[in-house]
């Protein structure tokens, strides 16, 4: 799957791939306390955000990570992300972050929404699971808002701080029954809400 130019949309909200100009914008929306908290990210100038923005395009070929700026009303708001391991595997997650002054408006919600069911017009995808801190309310409300449901109470990681919460959304088919299949929890990254 290329998503080299792929865009999608709904209303005004625009999830595309990260451009060489979205640099001069990063590092002011990224230096904020809730992102430092929650990511790993640490974009401090124009210089790093070409690097991190470099990154991020890198990983589009493989199948693995899909990488889009999330752009509400014309301006750069955030970053999400569908990690699949192998690149071909039922189970996926998704990850994302919003700047500080989109917050609040439901765009991390509508944008987890419109990747993850994007997500599911590949046949053989059939879980996207989104883990989180709990001490992140926040990444919460976005989970339910988007569809997911908590399933388990993840054991905190080593050097992470606290318990996670492991929320799913699976495929649903044209009968609505769940397209499940047997898949574990991929659990590749704690705090994925923020990463």
């Amino acid at each position: 799957m290329n998503t080299d130019t792929l865009v999608l949309g709904s209303r005004d909200l625009t999830l595309r791939p990260w451009a060489a100009a979205d640099a001069a914008v990063l590092p002011a929306l990224m230096d904020e306390d809730a992102l430092r908290r929650w990511t790993t990210h640490r974009v401090t100038d124009t210089a790093g955000a070409q690097r991190w923005i470099a990154e991020q395009n890198a990983s589009q070929g493989t199948g693995e990570r899909f990488c889009f700026a999330v752009v509400a009303d014309g301006e750069v708001a955030g970053h999400l992300v569908l990690k699949r391991p192998g690149g071909t595997g039922p189970v996926a997650e998704v990850g994302y972050w919003i700047g500080a002054p989109a917050r609040g408006r439901g765009l991390a919600a509508r944008a987890v929404t419109l990747l993850t069911d994007w997500a599911f017009t590949t046949p053989a995808l059939t879980r996207v699971e989104l883990i989180h801190n709990v001490g992140n309310p926040a990444s919460c409300r976005v989970a339910e808002k988007a569809g997911f449901a908590l399933t388990e109470i993840l054991p905190p990681l080593p050097g992470k701080p606290g318990e996670g919460h492991l929320h799913v959304r699976e495929r649903v088919d044209p009968q609505g029954t769940s397209a499940h299949a047997s898949t574990s929890s991929s659990s590749s990254g704690r705090n994925s809400a923020a990463t």
